[in-house]
């Protein structure tokens, strides 16, 4: 039964929802492949990394486009070399959200695009340390769209961070709060 389990850890975890879903996962252990794809109205992803303990090389992919409210939401309590790849396209408000960012060499990236309001929020709590993460965030959109997003590192050593927002016909928001010893690379292009 233990060798099954271990095993089981170790496959890739593959996940397509039906109509109006809301999927949850909290995922323990290491060198884990969680893959989601959405593609109906009303879409919730919600991925917890290492709740109780660190976790390292996992790679993260929530895929949503539909009509309808999408909300993508990932936890990094504690790990390191984690990738996390966001897409969401379609008409509805989407919001994708990563909380609790603690760990090094960490890769986020985030597209939202389509004709709704996208929000990008990044949340390190305080007391994280975060070490050469690379965070790239891309907003683009048509008429009425408004794009906004908040990133607060704390602690942050060396980070990458690239945020962009592309929309000709509505003003868009940013905030960045970034606590750092040895402050990285930081952009934000509007256009």
């Amino acid at each position: 039964m233990r060798t099954l389990f271990y095993t089981l850890l170790l496959l890739p975890l593959s996940s397509f929802a039906q109509d109006n879903p809301d999927i949850y996962i909290e995922q323990i252990g290491n060198n884990n492949q969680i893959s989601i794809t959405q593609e109906y109205s009303g879409n919730t992803a919600e991925i917890t990394l290492g709740k109780s303990n660190e976790s390292d090389n996992n790679s993260l992919t929530i895929v949503q486009q539909s009509i309808g409210q999408q909300i993508a939401q990932i936890d990094i309590p504690s790990g390191i070399n984690n990738s996390v790849s966001i897409n969401q396209q379609g008409t509805g408000n989407m919001v994708a959200t990563v909380q609790g960012l603690n760990g090094s060499a960490n890769a986020i990236m985030i597209n939202q695009s389509g004709s709704s309001n996208n929000t990008f929020n990044l949340i390190a709590t305080a007391g994280t340390v975060n070490n050469a993460d690379v965070i790239s965030v891309t907003q683009s959109g048509s008429a009425g769209a408004d794009k906004s997003f908040t990133l607060n590192l704390n602690g942050s050593s060396g980070a990458t961070v690239t945020v962009e927002q592309t929309n000709p016909y509505t003003a868009n928001s940013g905030s960045m709060t970034i606590q750092c010893t040895v402050c990285g690379t930081y952009s934000y292009i509007r256009h």
